[in-house]
């Protein structure tokens, strides 16, 4: 069935750009189809997050856990402004924060949009920049010297301007840890009255994937376009998915023979006709467009003309459904999980981590060698390519690909390389900027091998502890390989190295429980950082039992969540609590 909907889809690319050259505000329907006709890579990439999302939907079990439970998501999201005059600014921070409060407002059925399902989900400005720095979140590109752009900004159905991707080229952070936001001057030369935003499906290269939109556009008072757009990022198509003609010839309503596979996929939205036919048949008016009957279904369109993925005016664009909230949550899950494990919301480390050589490359870019697997002990998991694969013979994880462990104890440890290679691995335990001293090669070969697994022991002293240090990981076909030097083979090319995080964390100690028992029933605000007892009691809580066997255990000044114990924000517990009085 999904082949089938791929190939249907590609076979009607033709009636569908024919289609697009009606004015449409939204482009992600075009870019996703000229993707989908021009590269291989997005094609299979775009099938396989369908029969992720769609199995993972489908498995009600699994479904229940991860989506009613109602975990709260927050995704990092980094702003780029192109700025195409360098005295003044297109959009201001106070703007761009005020964009991001409404954008959240709208995904969790917030103030004006309560009859929306709370998707749970809301994006947060990222806190540590790609080289672990701080930032705001906000970066400011000046383009006031590429003419194109400031007279044009950026071409999506017109010849002038500059492109999608020379856009993104100017500042790009990568889409493993941030989700990344453009805000331009102009599209296609026009500050609206056509194409104003677009973002891309899952499954786009990194070099484009995210979302551009025009400043004006999103300054607007109650727009939707930010909310839409993001729809779209999160896998949800328009409700008119499928559709065919056009306005000269008349709209076939989108099929519905399978709802789940077909349209926009969504169960809960009917077929219809194509949603631009509201703008132009003047239909401004909300509980006009409401009350109209949809040709598709005999009835009225009803809350289709209050969805937020439809072409509507944005105080008509008030609803999400559960179908659409299941898709964004199990999209984000599946096919952009890397967002949940980024760092990039955490605070900047009070101790910076050492920068550290980069290795000396002795030949060319290999198609033979390269790291393809690093799983230590199962919690920090990265798969690659080869070096010519990856486009990279040194890559630096270090800020946001962390494990931590415990002093003393044993971890195993898997690398797996493309041919047979030497691999070390080293941890500079210091945080001197070497891996140079004793006992910081933690780990290495004594021949060559596919597959190097060893049980790494962490020090019981002697090492620091608390913060982030670094620790690397190299291949190469040479005996002589090192932390910064990769010679390779004069014919097959060099091997490659891979940096990440790891914290041994040493835990303070806690007060003994004391035998008195208090029943506290309270909201839990912040399920990041715990719910602050010390203040409110005026004592020290030495734990906190919950039903269920769940334990809480406090840090300094908080009370932190122990692994695998999930709440919704602003949930009621009633916990059962050992403290000490300090009166």
């Amino acid at each position: 069935m999904k082949m089938y909907w791929i190939g249907a889809f590609i076979a009607l690319m033709t009636s569908f750009f024919d289609c697009y050259s009606q004015s449409q505000p939204c482009a992600a329907d075009f870019k996703h189809a000229e993707l989908l006709k021009n590269s291989d890579t997005y094609r299979a990439n775009f099938e396989t997050n369908q029969t992720q999302i769609d199995n993972f939907i489908n498995n009600q079990t699994q479904f229940r856990v991860a989506s009613t439970s109602d975990i709260f998501y927050r995704i990092p999201l980094v702003v780029h402004v192109l700025e195409p005059d360098s005295a003044s600014s297109i959009v201001t921070d106070v703007e761009i924060n005020q964009m991001i409060s409404r954008l959240n407002n709208q995904l969790k059925a917030g103030a004006g949009y309560t009859e929306s399902q709370n998707i749970n989900i809301e994006f947060v400005l990222a806190k540590r920049s790609p080289d672990c720095g701080a930032t705001t979140g906000i970066v400011r590109v000046d383009m006031s010297s590429n003419t194109s752009y400031v007279d044009y900004g950026v071409k999506s159905q017109k010849d002038e301007g500059i492109s999608d991707l020379d856009a993104k080229s100017s500042s790009n952070w990568g889409n493993t840890n941030y989700y990344n936001l453009w805000i331009v001057n102009e599209i296609d030369g026009k500050k609206g009255d056509g194409v104003i935003g677009y973002a891309y499906f899952p499954g786009a290269g990194a070099d484009v994937d995210g979302a551009l939109m025009i400043a004006d556009q999103l300054k607007k008072e109650n727009s939707t376009l930010l909310v839409h757009e993001l729809g779209h990022a999160l896998g949800v198509y328009h409700t008119f998915q499928g559709y065919k003609g056009s306005e000269e010839s008349g709209y076939s309503c989108t099929s519905n023979v399978s709802p789940t596979t077909q349209g926009d996929r969504c169960a809960d939205t009917d077929p219809m006709h194509f949603g631009g036919t509201y703008v132009s048949n003047g239909i401004f008016n909300c509980e006009t467009g409401y009350n109209k009957v949809n040709p598709c279904t005999g009835k009225a369109y009803g809350d289709l003309f209050r969805n937020i993925m439809n072409y509507v005016p944005d105080e008509c664009a008030v609803i999400f459904t559960q179908g659409q909230k299941d898709r964004m949550r199990a999209t984000l899950i599946k096919a952009r999980s890397s967002l949940l494990e980024s760092k990039a919301l955490d605070d900047v480390p009070a101790v910076a981590m050492a920068p550290m050589c980069a290795p000396n490359i002795g030949s060319q870019s290999s198609i033979y060698y390269g790291i393809t697997l690093f799983n230590f002990d199962d919690e920090l998991i990265s798969e690659s390519g080869t070096v010519a694969q990856d486009g990279y013979f040194s890559i630096d994880n270090s800020c946001y690909r962390q494990v931590e462990v415990s002093p003393d104890s044993t971890y195993p440890v898997i690398v797996k390389t493309k041919s047979s290679n030497y691999v070390k691995v080293y941890i500079d335990y210091n945080n001197d900027g070497d891996f140079e001293d004793h006992g910081e090669e933690v780990g290495s070969n004594t021949s060559p091998s596919k597959t190097f697994t060893f049980n790494y022991t962490v020090p019981s002293s002697g090492v620091l502890t608390n913060q982030e240090l670094r620790m690397r990981v190299v291949c190469d076909p040479s005996y002589y390989l090192n932390a910064c030097s990769l010679p390779g083979h004069s014919s097959y090319g060099s091997g490659q190295s891979e940096d990440y995080g790891i914290k041994i964390k040493v835990s303070a100690a806690r007060p003994n429980p004391c035998l008195s028992n208090v029943i506290l029933t309270e909201p839990l605000n912040d399920v990041g950082s715990g719910l602050n007892l010390i203040e409110s009691l005026n004592s020290i809580v030495a734990g906190i039992l919950i039903s269920g066997g769940h334990t809480i255990l406090h840090g300094a000044d908080n009370v932190v969540l122990n692994p695998g114990f999930e709440v919704s924000e602003g949930a009621v517990f009633t916990a059962e609590i050992k403290a000490c009085d300090n009166e």
